[in-house]
């Protein structure tokens, strides 16, 4: 709201008058134009990192990119309706869209510097003199301001550009915030069906282990065998239950990540109707990695980061040049309300505002914005080559994994073979006990090893799904806008 000093500077510059008069500087624009030229300001960058042109020499050309929703791969209900739960509860999700929703207002404000604005101001006032036993005067005014700023240099352009770049890689920030925590969730998910699996897979070892007590315990009756032979057995028992402790200490912790993960309290628990780790699905489709770069959402925003910087360049080149801002200010002020509309001051101008000294201040925001821009195409460089790594590491890890499956596989099967050789020779009194405690407890090392590489080679799956995954607009949940505000940017 304009105060009356409004009416009063319109009065004080002497244009007090009828309708019609008019002051201008329109003149003074194309003189100012020639004789300080344009802002000039160079956009891009040259990436400092070429992406490769393949993954691993393995011969196989781009199939395709792999699908938004990549853990249903897997074919897990319980998996699916916990990765719904999460895109739709989780807190910190919600949070990087709020930030995504911030930078579309900042957008919409700074786009306001293109129009021009108004304000319409009203006063109202009362003199009273003693000399005139205190009888009022009384005047009334009203008034409207505009003024618009001529964006000659393309600061407020570049402004704008900027900005809605930024909403941008906030819009990647949230595709990219989606993907880490659906692979959260999918790993913290398989971690604990692997933890239920040891506990299930130590609860029939602690079986096992009694039963063989009781058998040793007969034989020491017999005097047999010595009590050392019942103490080991009974320490190789407790040693079982203890870690089944440790295991169930996993399962109700693991529980409580996957309920805050959803956005829940933890203090429920999760019911699944399949308790078995799943075989891991064929291996994706690795495409190129230009292919990749284009897609992640992690590299997109890096790179519209650096194009939002460019952006702040170019607003601060242009800041170092004059302002040109038109003007327009129409006011009335009369003794009565009913005479307001018969008489009104006009004026238009230009006012042109340049920097004589300002103490290096501006050519130091250039400085700056530049530095930012050199920055994020570091930034830019570094997040390329973890996104590249990202990928080779969990192929390199898969491959290993799959041998070592293997190689725990056939050891387990041998050890299970010894076991029951030994059994029949400890039977028969042909070795110690000690024998037979060992194979034991390799075997049941080897099954417990057995599962958890397993539930390592789901986590490798999950680890490359993530690295290969594009971002989806779904995970902005207002879609429409998001079209219509990255389509306003790039305008």
């Amino acid at each position: 709201m304009r105060s009356r000093g409004s009416s009063e500077s319109l009065r004080n510059r002497g244009v007090r008058a009828g309708r019609g008069q008019v002051a201008s500087g329109a003149g003074l624009l194309p003189a100012l134009c020639l004789a300080v030229g344009c802002a000039t300001h160079e956009p891009g960058f040259e990436s400092p990192v070429v992406p490769p042109a393949v993954f691993v020499d393995d011969g196989s050309p781009f199939a395709g990119e792999l699908p938004d929703r990549w853990w249903e791969a897997f074919g897990d209900s319980d998996l699916n309706a916990l990765q719904s739960a999460a895109l739709d509860g989780n807190f910190d999700l919600e949070a990087a869209r709020d930030r995504w929703r911030a930078a579309l207002a900042v957008v919409r404000r700074e786009r306001s510097l293109l129009l021009p604005t108004f304000d319409a101001f009203a006063f109202g006032e009362q003199i009273r003199r003693e000399s005139d036993d205190f009888r009022g005067e009384e005047r009334f005014g009203l008034g409207v301001t505009g003024a618009y700023e001529v964006d000659v240099w393309g600061e407020n352009a570049s402004l704008v550009e900027s900005a809605a770049l930024a909403a941008a890689v906030e819009a990647e920030r949230v595709k990219a915030a989606a993907i880490a925590l659906s692979a959260q969730v999918a790993l913290t998910w398989y971690a604990l069906v692997e933890q239920r699996g040891q506990a299930a897979v130590l609860e029939a070892q602690i079986r096992t282990n009694e039963q063989v007590l009781r058998v040793v315990h007969a034989r020491f009756g017999g005097g047999v065998v010595r009590a050392s032979d019942v103490l080991r057995q009974e320490r190789l028992l407790e040693s079982t239950r203890e870690q089944r402790a440790a295991a169930q200490a996993g399962i109700e912790t693991l529980e409580h990540a996957l309920l805050v993960l959803t956005g829940q309290p933890p203090t429920g628990a999760i019911v699944a109707r399949d308790e078995d780790l799943p075989d891991a699905p064929s291996r994706p489709a690795l495409g190129l990695p230009s292919a990749l770069l284009q897609r992640r959402p992690d590299v997109r925003a890096a790179l519209l980061a650096v194009a939002s910087a460019d952006a702040g360049v170019a607003a601060a080149v242009a800041r170092q040049y004059p302002s040109v801002t038109l003007g327009l200010e129409a006011s009335t002020v009369e003794d009565s309300i009913g005479d307001l509309f018969d008489d009104w001051a006009s004026l238009i101008s230009v006012d042109v505002v340049g920097p004589l000294l300002d103490g290096g201040r501006r050519e130091a925001e250039v400085d700056r914005a530049r530095a930012v821009k050199a920055e994020r195409v570091n930034v830019y460089a570094q997040t390329v080559l973890v996104a590249l790594r990202q990928v080779v590491d969990a192929i390199a890890r898969e491959d290993a994994r799959e041998e070592q499956i293997a190689r725990l596989e056939r050891q387990l099967e041998l050890a299970r073979r010894t076991s029951e050789r030994l059994n029949r020779e400890y039977l028969n009194g042909d070795i110690s006990y000690i024998d037979v405690l060992e194979a034991l407890t390799t075997e049941q090392q080897l099954q417990r090893d057995l599962l958890a590489t397993r539930f390592e080679r789901l986590g490798d799956r999950i680890d490359l799904y993530s690295a290969l995954a594009g971002g989806w607009e779904g995970a902005l949940r207002d879609g429409a806008l998001a079209s219509s505000e990255e389509g306003s940017a790039g305008s």
